[in-house]
């Protein structure tokens, strides 16, 4: 990543404050006005490339065509103005130089929080935007398990984790302790998936062969909803918790705009059955994208009530996995088993293949998440390759 030597640029300071610009384009432009200190953002090609810089003086002229020339360029010009580069992949390994089979990864809206949970190893929490990875062991489970969901709110306070044929812990104070908390009663349920209102009040998680469950009090007590028994793999909500989704495999799609009080069947594929497993949307639920595996990709911009078949690599089934979006619904990533990772900066209209570790080659991905801009990205993979990565 970083910028490419092929993109070239003429800025001129003379006048008004300039502080953003956005959509720097591949032939030179021109800009007029004086850059005060404050971070002066170069942002181009969607999510996938950026540069900060940091501007402590005035400047008179700004040229550059590569991280190397602009940094040469700034030390002429002003030996004070600092230059921070970034907008790359880099490898992220909660559990160290070793694989995992990752199944859930969340993030916190400005991407400062997030967990990642793996199929027999354990969960674990970020607090630095993956700088570094603590492991969590919620109720004293001190032993790999088959961690299949988590859950964070928007600080890192509230926390939620489940194994698959087993229980559901919750932290409350951001990890330093976890409690048993029994959506289903006192039972070991196959839990699948989870998501969270940004205040961490509001819950909704999935299992198979069971109802979705729904605590609006930070898990004091949970409500059985949605529309009968099913597989239900994937949930997901919205900022404030009052738009929910879930998805059935071999089965339907269903949206609640209630709190999960109500439910109404939403139809992607028309009046028939899919297997929906993969879900997110954005930050006031009206913007979903939806996988039917391993089929095809659906989104929403209607809160359910139209879709539109996405395709980030043709016109193909795929096995897609766990898609994340950004809190407006313009910027997405999807991954696929046995295939690659792919972005799209607008709504799924059209999709660019991203390679974090510059590999031309096919991974397992299976899950990735974004903040609230998708600055900060995370996709991990399974199986074999198992191995996480975060763009920031």
């Amino acid at each position: 990543m970083g910028i490419s030597s092929n993109i070239g640029a003429y800025i001129m300071a003379l006048l008004v404050p300039i502080h953003t610009v956005k959509s720097v384009p591949s032939s030179p432009f021109e800009l007029t006005g004086t850059i005060e200190p404050n971070t002066f953002e170069i942002d181009y090609q969607s999510f996938t490339e950026w540069m900060d810089l940091t501007l402590n003086v005035p400047i008179l002229v700004l040229t550059y065509d590569a991280p190397s020339s602009l940094a040469a360029t700034l030390a002429v010009l002003a030996p004070t103005i600092s230059i921070v580069a970034g907008g790359g992949w880099s490898e992220s390994q909660p559990a160290g130089a070793v694989t995992e089979n990752w199944r859930r990864v969340k993030s916190s809206p400005d991407g400062s929080v997030l967990m990642a949970a793996a199929r027999d190893g354990r969960v674990w929490l970020s607090t630095n935007t993956g700088t570094s990875w603590t492991d969590e062991q919620p109720s004293g489970v001190d032993a790999d398990a088959d961690w299949r969901s988590c859950a964070n709110d928007s600080d890192g306070s509230v926390l939620y984790a489940a194994i698959h044929n087993g229980r559901a812990y919750l932290s409350t104070n951001g990890g330093t302790s976890w409690a048993e908390t029994q959506p289903a009663g006192n039972t070991n349920k196959a839990w699948r998936d989870a998501a969270c209102s940004t205040d961490g009040s509001i819950i909704i998680v999935g299992a198979d062969n069971d109802h979705p469950y729904v605590s609006t009090n930070t898990g004091t007590s949970w409500s059985q909803v949605g529309p009968g028994v099913a597989r239900y793999l994937t949930v997901a909500c919205s900022a404030s918790g009052s738009v929910m989704y879930t998805g059935q495999w071999q089965g339907r799609l269903y949206v609640s705009t209630t709190t999960g009080s109500s439910w109404a069947q939403v139809q992607p594929l028309g009046n028939v059955d899919g297997g929906w497993r993969d879900m997110a949307c954005n930050s006031d639920g009206t913007t979903v994208i939806a996988v039917d595996g391993p089929n095809r990709i659906w989104v929403s911009t209607n809160t359910g009530t139209s879709w539109t078949e996405v395709r980030p690599d043709g016109n193909r089934n795929g096995d897609w996995r766990g898609p994340g979006i950004s809190s407006d619904g313009t910027k997405m990533i999807i991954g696929e088993l046995g295939g690659r990772l792919w972005e799209s900066s607008d709504t799924g209209a059209n999709w660019t293949e991203t390679r974090p570790d510059g590999i031309d080659a096919n991974y397992d991905w299976y899950t990735s998440v974004s903040d609230s801009d998708s600055s900060v990205l995370l996709a991990f993979q399974v199986n074999a390759t198992g191995k996480g990565y975060i763009f920031k």
